[in-house]
Order: structure tokens, then C-alpha cells, then sequence
């Protein structure tokens, strides 16, 4: 075999490879990605959500409180008969402070529900515009490599075979002698491409 095909086969397998390395990175990104969004999805729906509700229970019940307190400061102010007119200062103060918290966790429990429907919609529109690099990392490039090993392979029979195969370095025979072998697995593909179709017609 030339030099010139042994240089060209060779970096023929390089890219094949690099191809691969490529395949692998992307895929583990694509996959970390979905992750991470899953996990923002089940943080807002589960963690979140349990959370704010816990706490809109719990600010509840201190309004509940506070307010029962006030009553229960009234009617007995009322059955002792004081003089004066008492201010409730401090029972009115806490029914403040408890329906601020209230309304501070039902307000933080509305914004978890609206990024909840928010997450759910940019992850499916996330989910489609990756589908596209999805079937390229899964089928394309998979497919790609196979072709690639099956060019190397038929160069490297051509070549064993050819009487030219000990010819000079970038030799205008030896560039020839690619250009056929190049030519040889086009045409071979093109009729495993037409075996493969008319096979699929025959099962239909």
C-alpha cells in the first residue's frame, strides 16, 4: 500500500474515532441535561410544594389562635366589668403578624404553582428541539461509524489487492488508485441501498 492511501486511510480511522469521543460526550451532556431538568421539575412538585403547604397550614393555625385569643380577651373583659375601654393592643398585633405569614405562604404557594405549569411547558419544548440532536447522537452518527469502518476496511482490501499498492508516495497512480476505491464503495453502497429497498417493498 502507497503512503498516500496508508496517510489517508489513517486519518480516515482518526475521525472515526473522534466521531465516536464526540457521540459519547454529547450524549452524556444531553442526558445531564434532562436530568437537571427532572430534577427541577420533582424540586418544584414535590419539595416545594410540600413545603409551602406545610406552612400555610401552620400560619393558619396561628391566625386561628390569635384570633381566638382576642375573643376570649373580649368576653372576659365583658363578664368583669371593667372600666375603661380596653385596646387589645397586643391580640391585634399578633392577628396581624399571623395574617402576614399567611399571606406571604399562600403568595409563595401561587408562585410554585405557576413555575410548576412554567417548567412543565419549557420542558416539553425543551424535549422537542432536542429530539432532532436526539435521533442524530442515537441513529446518524452510529450509522456514520459503521459506514466509516466499512470504507476503511473495503480501502484497506482494495488496496491489499491492487498491483499498483507498492507504487511511489502521492504518486498521481496512487491518487487514482483512492479515487477508485473511493468510487468502488460508493457504488457498492448505492446497490446495498437498493437491495435494502427493494427488500422493504417486498414486505409491504
Amino acid at each position: 500500500m502507497s503512503d498516500f492511501a496508508r496517510a489517508d486511510i489513517q486519518r480516515l480511522d482518526e475521525f472515526r474515532v473522534t466521531l465516536g469521543k464526540f457521540s459519547d460526550i454529547a450524549t452524556t451532556t444531553l442526558e445531564e441535561a434532562i436530568m437537571d431538568v427532572q430534577r427541577t421539575q420533582m424540586w418544584l412538585n414535590q419539595e416545594q410544594t410540600t413545603y409551602w403547604k406545610t406552612q400555610i397550614r401552620k400560619f393558619t393555625e396561628q391566625l386561628q389562635r390569635a384570633k381566638q385569643e382576642l375573643r376570649s380577651k373580649m368576653s372576659f373583659d365583658q363578664m368583669s366589668d371593667l372600666k375603661g375601654q380596653p385596646s387589645y393592643v397586643d391580640e391585634r398585633k399578633a392577628i396581624k403578624k399571623a395574617e402576614m405569614k399567611l399571606e406571604y405562604a399562600e403568595e409563595k404557594m401561587k408562585n410554585v404553582k405557576r413555575w410548576i405549569r412554567l417548567m412543565e411547558k419549557e420542558s416539553q419544548d425543551f424535549r422537542g428541539a432536542l429530539q432532532g440532536l436526539n435521533n442524530v447522537l442515537r441513529v446518524d452518527l452510529p450509522n456514520s461509524r459503521n459506514l466509516l469502518e466499512r470504507m476503511i476496511q473495503s480501502l484497506m482490501d482494495y488496496f491489499a489487492a491492487s498491483p499498483n499498492s507498492q507504487i511511489a508516495p502521492n504518486s498521481v497512480t496512487a491518487q487514482q488508485d483512492f479515487r477508485r476505491a473511493i468510487e468502488a464503495l460508493e457504488d457498492q453502497s448505492e446497490e446495498d441501498s437498493t437491495e435494502s429497498k427493494s427488500d422493504k417493498d417486498e414486505r409491504l
